[in-house]
């Protein structure tokens, strides 16, 4: 069985070093596979970071017109925690606290 599953690994592989379409499309997916799995680790990893209970005190959107008039909208978030009896404020925003704070 794994002399199969290594002569079509190598053999897509040869197809890809030879730029035909089924190589190409083997190494499209081999790259999905790779970012997803690293993806999904570092996901499970930040899950077992500690974390504390917060204040939002604002939270609005920022809009910004770039040099050749391209319009962009980001986030702004202004939050206070604290940890051990010592205050913190921060303003960065990740894309998993917006899907935990976001209106329904």
């Amino acid at each position: 069985m794994y002399e199969s599953i290594w002569g079509y690994l190598s053999g897509h592989w040869q197809l890809l070093m030879a730029g035909e379409r089924a190589g190409v499309l083997f190494g499209i997916s081999l790259y999905a596979l790779l970012m997803l799995s690293f993806s999904s680790w570092m996901q499970m990893r930040a899950r077992r970071w500690p974390s504390v209970a917060g204040e939002l005190l604002e939270l609005g959107t920022r809009r910004s017109i770039t040099d050749d008039n391209y319009h962009s909208h980001t986030i702004k978030a202004l939050y206070r925690y604290v940890v051990d009896g010592v205050s913190y404020e921060g303003s960065k925003v990740s894309h998993g606290w917006l899907l935990q704070h976001r209106k329904v």
